[in-house]
């Protein structure tokens, strides 16, 4: 007796996760506009017909697989600063590792969500803006606490100061293609806790009246 297609199929919540996998590689490594919907399905081990019945085009695909990967960093890397809450050094540290640690485990999706290609549509452009601003403003957050001033918007700066410090060991990442060692990670994150340690509050309070 022959099996009918429709069970071999795995269910369609594994068929979409499979999916925006093999779309995440594929997008990496060879930027969303040479990539078709065909080269997903090849990827993916599956037929095209079978990927649009979940996803209804290129654009819609890409912009899930953005999102679906912004959402796995976010996770990661808010759950590993959370959990150092209660002290200002650890918070910093745990930040910066877990970035980098992401993009050690999974650089194609990092690769991705930093794509200037990528952000070509408007959806996706919007899923890379409001990931970096949940994770600036995790940040200026604590910063505000730990200063113990309203320091506003000056605290936003400083928070994008301390992000870009870490995203410059993501880039070296990306960029090599090699994994970030552990020394520069930890250097990334002793220049951030230098910033930190020694920036005047009441510099801050003067770039927030000036902003």
């Amino acid at each position: 007796m022959t099996t009918s297609t429709s069970t071999r199929l795995p269910p369609k919540t594994e068929r979409r996760a499979l999916i925006i996998e093999a779309a995440v590689s594929e997008f990496a490594a060879r930027g969303p506009a040479a990539v078709t919907m065909d080269d997903v399905a090849t990827a993916a081990g599956l037929t095209k017909p079978r990927v649009y019945d979940i996803f209804a085009g290129k654009e819609d695909l890409l912009a899930a697989a953005v999102e679906g990967e912004a959402d796995r960093f976010l996770g990661t890397v808010l759950s590993a600063y959370r959990s150092a809450f209660g002290n200002a050094d650890a918070e910093v540290e745990a930040l910066a590792r877990a970035a980098i640690d992401y993009a050690n485990e999974r650089p194609d999706g990092v690769r991705l969500l930093r794509s200037p290609a990528a952000n070509e549509s408007e959806q996706v452009r919007a899923v890379q803006r409001r990931a970096h601003d949940v994770l600036a403003e995790a940040v200026a957050a604590r910063i505000r606490f730990w200063m113990d001033a309203d320091v506003g918007r000056a605290a936003d700066l400083l928070a994008e100061m301390l992000l870009g410090m870490t995203l410059a060991s993501i880039d070296h990442r990306l960029a090599t293609g090699s994994p970030v060692d552990a020394d520069l990670a930890e250097l990334h994150a002793a220049a951030a806790l230098a910033v930190l340690r020694n920036v005047d509050p009441a510099l801050l309070l003067r770039l927030e009246r000036e902003s």
